[in-house]
């Protein structure tokens, strides 16, 4: 589900595609086998919006909303902006996405700010995110692991970290600061950017 475009927030959204009433069965004319592999396996998130544009089967199946930034506040949590405008923001609102139980797409952006009492902040938030397309990522302090790092910039262009540790995939993120000897364990500088060769600009 495309958020830009939306005239409607994300619990309108999924009540109108989730609801059971407005359900019905379908009768392809394919086996269930390879409806099942184009339900689970889009090829791009523009191909899933055309999906499930033309059937909720689509969406009920394989809850998937595709956002162009995803967003993360210490005060507000996770957001993304639509296009309705505003009092405060005439252009776009705030989307909140806090609640969402649906996994999510990000195309274009991801922005983490400010430090929270529980570092894995991103951590916690990664079993949500279905695929990253984002050209330009943000992080501030946070603390995640390699492979998380990898899921969420193997296609950035533009990589900033500010404050943040990126831990060997063997050991626990730990649940606060307070463990200093974890960043005697870190990745180093030169491992990440071997890592990330799309990557043309990395403070």
């Amino acid at each position: 589900m495309d958020l830009l475009n939306s005239e409607t927030t994300p619990s309108d959204i999924l009540m109108r595609y989730c609801s059971n009433n407005a359900y019905r069965r379908q009768a392809f004319p394919f086996r269930d086998t390879l409806i099942r592999y184009i339900t689970n396996n889009p090829a791009s998130s523009k191909f899933y919006q055309k999906m499930i544009q033309s059937c909720k089967h689509f969406f009920i199946k394989n809850p998937i909303i595709t956002v162009p930034k995803l967003c993360f506040h210490q005060r507000t949590g996770w957001y993304t902006q639509g296009s309705r405008p505003s009092q405060d923001r005439r252009n776009d609102v705030l989307v909140y996405l806090n609640e969402l139980t649906s996994k999510i797409w990000i195309n274009d952006s991801l922005s983490v700010f400010g430090s929270t009492p529980i570092w894995p902040a991103l951590t916690s938030f990664m079993p949500k995110i279905y695929q990253c397309n984002a050209k330009n990522i943000y992080i501030e302090k946070q603390m995640l692991s390699f492979n998380d790092l990898m899921v969420i910039a193997s296609k950035c262009i533009r990589l900033d970290l500010q404050c943040v540790v990126i831990m060997n995939n063997d050991k626990i993120v730990p649940e606060t600061e307070d463990n200093q000897f974890y960043f005697e364990t870190a990745v180093s500088l030169e491992v990440l950017v071997k890592a990330l060769p799309n990557a043309k600009k990395f403070t």
